[in-house]
């Protein structure tokens, strides 16, 4: 290494100005052709950053007091005053483009961890030259991280930090200037004028006169710079290469790491080469925002259509861009503090109605981001999760592909997301779904408590033109005039106008599927001695009697359809409140179908004592869907979720005991065209908010009800007969789990499995099997456990059958692989 130690001192900054390669070297060159980035780069794009502290308004009159951001200097005094949105910084490049961040800071110390403040920027993914542009001091790297430029003169903690400033005004030309105090600078010093401005400048320092407060410099200012402006040593440089298309690019304050919640994050999203990057309302070019049109001649994905965005290649097309920040512990929002793009809209504000919470008819627009389209827009969401718990993204009325290129990939709707992740998610058919249909969509966390405690927000797809939304290029203009998506308008306390139709969505040839299910209370017995007396189901109507009297066991309700199929599902509710069947991943019109009132949409709920009908059209194999009483989303945590299972083209459900014919069921044999198959059905639920948190002594014990399918065979149970663990999962001594799954060695095997509803991440596993991680991509790998969040669901495609690959007969243990839950 360069350096040495110097025990108790501040490492020195990178030479060349505090520049962010010192080892690579800047650029490459014919004698070092590995610099950092080439000399043909199409663009170096500059970013002057500042972190600032900011009054943060989290949800409406609840502030963080703490609040911290990264700001473009060009967008500071905007941000500050309150006349541009506070949020987390995302900025932008090309592929092949080269980036420089020069970062000064003008947060507290007063505010800071140990009242001594230092940030940094802490990049992943893209190249940059560890010595310098890490953001993380480590080893004998230079000096990464910066204290407030407004400390600059005075002792760390001083009750009134003192800054250096100009005393005079600089014009462009100037080599010396004038300072407030020039003490403590040094001739070979790098320094850097209007610290904190659009057009700050970085000079190296010929001469210094701490007399008269005047300091020389190597080049003359470009720019004037006013008196007042800050100036100093104390900025860091960093510089980035964009070598591929990475897309959602992480970054943070890699200092204390508490600063997160109070919005020190951002992203660098990477974006195709050709791109450029616009206001939806104006069109005029923007350099940052969570929020943008991305027109572009490059490729950003494939669809089922192929190449995305759509249309030729090498010509300009669009794509509308929303980046979402899952972050937790926001000081200003309930007990999980969950937030969007540190905004949150709280159940607990929006009314006592739990089937108009998410109605802009009665409450308003949410307080989060709203996101908007014209039906049919190309969309991309973008993000990252910012949080300590594992999660997921779920956007309703869409689907998407968790790897944007693989076109053979599975699609679903909703994407896991674990610490620090980021996605990038193109939805197919684009804004509307497949069923392109206008209306409001959902998009929320589904981490229990932050979803309650309102990370959630509205995507909103117009049929209509407007004036404050851009027609993407190589779109078509949508239709002017009256009519269109929205129909109604806010009117605070009064109800949303009540779907009268279940919408057209089935080809008029599709085959007609019904079943007539009903929703009420019943407690659900997880164990003999853990008993949910509150709990709330779904069942086939003719099922209701027996699972009340208790000789028809409670479990949740699986329907099957089949591709090419239009599914009808009669609900008729027998709670006291609202209640509906919101399904995921196949086509509905959100106008009649959603199950919820959302947003501008008709109210699609069931009111207590009546029926309503939800048409969903099965236009390709999805394998296991879940779906949910979105009028009261907490009742899932009481039991009120359940699935619907897409099977192959003309396919034949029957009971694996008599072979009879089944319509419902956790286990049946599937009788396809194309051959046969077991199938099983698994749907995990929690309630633990305290395994694996940051809490000591470390939490072993799970929380509340859990099980699979409403059932727990708890070890302590187990014990109770047996006190030999090793015979805990012993038939013999136990009889069979509830969870059983009978096969002939070698039988094909489909185990659907999914977890509607909780707040931590699980772990399913089958021993002694193998699956194909993407069932429909050649050469998947073959995994033997899967891990998965609250709202995800996959499909098991067991890879040699009943017996795995060994072609054993026998029992095999299947279930969650995290220890707590498996025993409780």
């Amino acid at each position: 290494p360069v350096l040495r130690p110097h025990l108790g001192r501040r490492p020195p900054f990178a030479s060349n100005q505090h520049g962010g390669a010192p080892w690579a070297g800047e650029t490459a060159t014919a004698t070092r052709p590995d610099g950092m980035c080439p000399d043909t780069a199409p663009n170096n794009r500059f970013y002057p950053v500042t972190a600032i502290q900011k009054r943060l308004e989290i949800k409406p009159n609840a502030f963080d007091d703490n609040g911290m951001l990264f700001v473009l200097n060009e967008d500071k005094q905007a941000v500050v005053a309150g006349t541009k949105q506070a949020e987390p910084l995302v900025l932008r490049s090309n592929v092949g483009d080269c980036v420089d961040v020069v970062l000064t800071s003008s947060l507290e110390d007063a505010r800071a961890f140990h009242t001594y403040s230092k940030v940094n920027l802490h990049i992943h993914f893209v190249q940059f030259d560890p010595q310098a542009s890490d953001g993380v001091i480590s080893g004998m790297s230079f000096e990464q991280s910066v204290r407030p430029y407004t400390t600059e003169l005075s002792a760390p903690g001083a009750l009134a930090p003192v800054g250096r400033t100009l005393v005079q005004a600089a014009a462009a030309g100037a080599t010396q200037i004038a300072v407030s105090d020039a003490s403590r600078l040094h001739v070979g010093g790098a320094f850097g004028i209007g610290l904190d401005r659009a057009n700050i400048e970085i000079r190296t320092l010929t001469a210094v006169d701490t007399v008269n407060n005047t300091v020389t410099l190597d080049q003359p200012l470009a720019q004037n710079h006013e008196s007042g402006e800050p100036v100093g040593v104390e900025f860091v440089r960093y510089r980035w290469y964009s070598d591929v298309d990475s897309g959602t690019v992480f970054y943070h304050s890699h200092v204390t790491f508490t600063d997160w919640y109070h919005g020190l994050i951002g992203a660098h999203i990477i974006e195709p080469t050709g791109s450029t990057y616009h206001n939806p309302l104006t069109g005029q070019p923007i350099r940052s925002g969570t929020v943008a049109d991305i027109r572009t001649t490059g490729v950003a994905g494939n669809t089922s259509s192929g190449p995305w965005p759509p249309g030729a290649p090498g010509t300009e097309r669009g794509f509308r861009e929303y980046v979402v920040f899952f972050t937790a512990d926001s000081p200003a929002n309930g007990a999980s503090g969950g937030t969007i793009n540190l905004r949150a809209s709280p159940f607990a504000t929006r009314g006592t109605d739990p089937g108009r919470i998410f109605s802009s008819v009665t409450n308003n627009d949410p307080f989060t981001p709203l996101f908007r389209a014209y039906l049919g827009d190309p969309v991309m969401i973008r993000g990252m999760s910012v949080v300590e718990k594992e999660g997921a993204l779920r956007i309703t009325g869409h689907r998407f592909r968790l790897e944007r290129f693989a076109s053979e990939g599975v699609q679903m709707d909703t994407a896991g997301i674990d610490i620090s992740e980021r996605y990038d998610l193109i939805l197919e058919g684009g804004a509307g779904g497949i069923q392109q249909r206008a209306g409001d969509y959902l998009y929320y966390t589904t981490i229990m408590e932050q979803f309650i405690d309102g990370a959630w927000g509205l995507m909103r797809v117009y049929d209509r033109q407007r004036n404050d939304l851009q027609v993407l290029p190589g779109r078509p203009a949508p239709p002017t005039g009256p009519g269109g998506f929205p129909q109604q308008q806010p009117s605070p306390g009064s109800a949303p106008i009540p779907a009268s139709d279940p919408g057209a969505v089935c080809p008029a040839n599709a085959p007609l599927r019904s079943y007539e299910a009903v929703i009420f209370r019943q407690p659900i017995p997880y164990s003999p001695a853990n008993v949910d007396l509150d709990g709330v189901v779904y069942a086939l109507a003719d099922e209701e009697a027996a699972i009340r009297a208790g000789t028809l066991p409670a479990r949740p309700l699986v329907l099957r359809t089949n591709v090419g199929e239009c599914l009808e599902i009669g609900l008729t509710n027998k709670l006291l409140q609202s209640a509906s069947l919101h399904a995921g991943e196949l086509t509905y019109d959100p106008q009649g179908s959603y199950g919820a009132a959302i947003g501008f949409n008709t109210d699609s709920t069931v009111a207590p004592g009546a029926r309503r009908v939800y048409r969903y059209y099965a236009d390709q194999d999805v394998g296991i869907t879940l779906f949910y009483n979105l009028a009261n989303p907490t009742t899932a945590a009481r039991g009120a979720f359940g699935a619907i299972i897409v099977e192959p083209a003309g396919s034949i459900y029957r009971n694996p005991l008599d072979g009879t014919t089944t319509r419902s069921g956790i286990v049946a044999d599937i009788i396809t065209p194309q051959g046969s198959f077991r199938e099983y059905v698994g749907l995990l639920s929690d309630e633990d908010d305290v395994i694996g948190q940051n809490q000591m002594p470390y939490p072993t014990v799970v929380q509340g009800f859990t099980g699979l399918n409403y059932v727990a065979e708890a070890f302590a149970d187990r014990l109770g007969v047996n006190a030999d663990p090793a015979l805990v999962f012993a038939s013999p001594v136990h009889g069979d789990p509830a969870n059983l799954l009978q096969a002939h060695l070698g039988d094909a095997v489909r185990l659907r499995v999914g977890k509607p509803w909780g707040t931590q991440g699980q772990v399913f596993g089958i021993e002694g099997h193998r699956w194909p991680l993407e069932p429909n991509m050649a050469g998947s790998n073959l995994i033997a456990s899967k891990s998965f969040r609250s709202g995800e669901a996959f499909d098991m495609l067991l890879h040699d059958g009943a017996g795995g690959q060994a072609g054993a007969p026998g029992d095999y243990f299947f279930g969650d692989m995290r220890a707590p839950f498996q025993e409780a």
